[in-house]
This record gives C-alpha cells, sequence and structure tokens, in this order.
C-alpha cells in the first residue's frame, strides 16, 4: 500500500479499519501509520465514525486515517461562470491570516462568490469585510455574504449545540435564495465591518499543556496554525486560539490557563446571552 502511496503520489489518503487500530498494542499500528506518512511529507489525522449517523442503517464504528498534502493554491483553477464559496471562522473578529494567504494564491477569474463566515455568537466584526477585500484582490467578485453560528471555540457553552435545526434551516432557505439569485447576481455593495480592520492581540489565548501529557504529538499534527513544538508548547505569535489542541487532546492535558478560562467563561457568559441568528447579505 505504501509502495503504491509512493508511486502515485496522491494529494490525499484515506484509510479504514476498526476502531482498535488505534489503541491495540498501545497504539504500534497509529504510531507507524503516522511515521511512515510524515516521512513522505503527508499530515496524518484520525476519527472513529459511526456509519449510521452518515446514512448507512447499521451502527458500524470505524477508524478513519486522513491523510493529506499541503495542497499549492496557485494551482486551483476558477472558470469566469463558476459558483465559489469563501467560507472561514471568526477568530478574535478577524479572518484567519494563513486562510487569507491561501485564498491569495487563488486567481478569482472574475467568478461570482459567496462569503460565508462562522462565529460563536459573540460578533464577527470586520471578518466579512476583510474577506470580501481579500476576494476582491484576488479577482473574485463577492455577491452575497452569509454569517452562521457555531459552539464557541473557548467557551464550549457559549452557542453550545450550535448550529442546531433552526440554524440549519435558516441557512437552507438563505441557500435557495442565493441559488436563485446566482444567474443574475450583482455585485456586493454592502458587508459590515469596519476600516481599518480590529486591530489583533495575538497569542493571548494560547493552550499549553499539562501535567498529563504524554507528548503522544496529536496536538502538533492538528494544529492548523503550527503553533505548536516539537515539546508540545505553544508559540503565542503562531496561535490562533482555535482550540484545535484542547479538543482533539486524548488525555484532556492541554488547556487554557485557569485566570484566562474564567475570564473569557464570564465576560462571554455576560455579553453573550442574546442568541444570535444567521445573517444573508445580497443585494
Amino acid at each position: 500500500f505504501v509502495k503504491f502511496v509512493e508511486l502515485i503520489n496522491p494529494r490525499v489518503v484515506l484509510i479504514e479499519n476498526v476502531p482498535q487500530i488505534i489503541t491495540k498494542n498501545n497504539g504500534y499500528a497509529k504510531k507507524r501509520i503516522e511515521e511512515i506518512f510524515t516521512k513522505m511529507g503527508y499530515h496524518v489525522t484520525n476519527e472513529v465514525l459511526d456509519a449510521s449517523k452518515f446514512g448507512v442503517p447499521q451502527k458500524r464504528m470505524r477508524n478513519f486515517f486522513i491523510i493529506t498534502k499541503d495542497i499549492d493554491f496557485s494551482s486551483v483553477k476558477i472558470e469566469h461562470d463558476e459558483l465559489v464559496v469563501i467560507a472561514m471562522p471568526s477568530y478574535s473578529g478577524r479572518a484567519p491570516e494563513m486562510a487569507l494567504k491561501r485564498l491569495n494564491m487563488i486567481d478569482g477569474n472574475g467568478a461570482p462568490c459567496v462569503l460565508v463566515v462562522s462565529y460563536g455568537n459573540r460578533d464577527y466584526e470586520d471578518t466579512l469585510l476583510e474577506m470580501s477585500d481579500a476576494a476582491k484582490t484576488c479577482g473574485f467578485i463577492p455577491f452575497a455574504a452569509v454569517s452562521g453560528i457555531a459552539e464557541h471555540s473557548i467557551d464550549r457553552e457559549t452557542a453550545a449545540g450550535r448550529p442546531d435545526s433552526d440554524d440549519k434551516q435558516k441557512l437552507r432557505k438563505i441557500g435557495k435564495k442565493i441559488l436563485g439569485e446566482f444567474k443574475n447576481c450583482k455585485a456586493l455593495c454592502y458587508v459590515p465591518g469596519h476600516m481599518p480592520y480590529k486591530e489583533l492581540q495575538g497569542g493571548s489565548n494560547c493552550p499549553e499543556p499539562g501535567e498529563g501529557c504524554t507528548k503522544c504529538d496529536i496536538c502538533r499534527q492538528e494544529c492548523p496554525a503550527d503553533a505548536i513544538d516539537i515539546q508540545m508548547i505553544g508559540n503565542p505569535q503562531k496561535c490562533i486560539s482555535c482550540m484545535r489542541c484542547i479538543k482533539v487532546c486524548p488525555e484532556g492535558a492541554r488547556a487554557l490557563d485557569d485566570i484566562t478560562a474564567k475570564r473569557i467563561h464570564s465576560y462571554l457568559k455576560l455579553n453573550c446571552r442574546v442568541r444570535k441568528e444567521p445573517e444573508l447579505f445580497i443585494e
């Protein structure tokens, strides 16, 4: 199997097996898969999924290794009449720098695009405007913008369970309206936000490993910003506060310091009590 991957050199490799593959013999098979494909320049993640939640009439638990190589976004070809969706999360009211860099590699070729931002029921502030400006610079023509709510990345109690069934129903209606306007779309004149963009306070919410850390390397591999070193220490200047490392840590050993976590929780509990709804901006 590995020889075929070496020969074909695909961008994505998928390995499916029983869930026990990640724990049997102290996780030997999992570690070998990670070692082999990491040396080949791949990024390895895995997740156990229940087939019954994906339309299969059987409760069947399977582990999936998703093995990917960095995509050369400059090679992405966009046709001028294609409908493009550009989606990003909002972190501290701004678009992630790494996502903007990837977008900047793509030639929009005058294609119409829909901007989609997700946020944790606080505020997306300048994110949509920043995305719109970046899309225009790349040659896209934004004609619609959408905001949607998801569970807050730092405080899981804020917007817990979102997007819920009500969100999904509203987003379906928004999607249908966008598709209905696509053929006769007009360039978007207004997107909420301010210039200059909100100044970022980088690194203030960077999780660190606790005593329970086993240096399993999962957090480092899963970090989308490459902000964790081989000692599992986070780099505050690179960290985007997405909290992916906390979510994937099998030992529950990564966390914000108690003072920061309590401060954020108190702020969000006080300021994010009012439920916010999905929005559509379209001419």
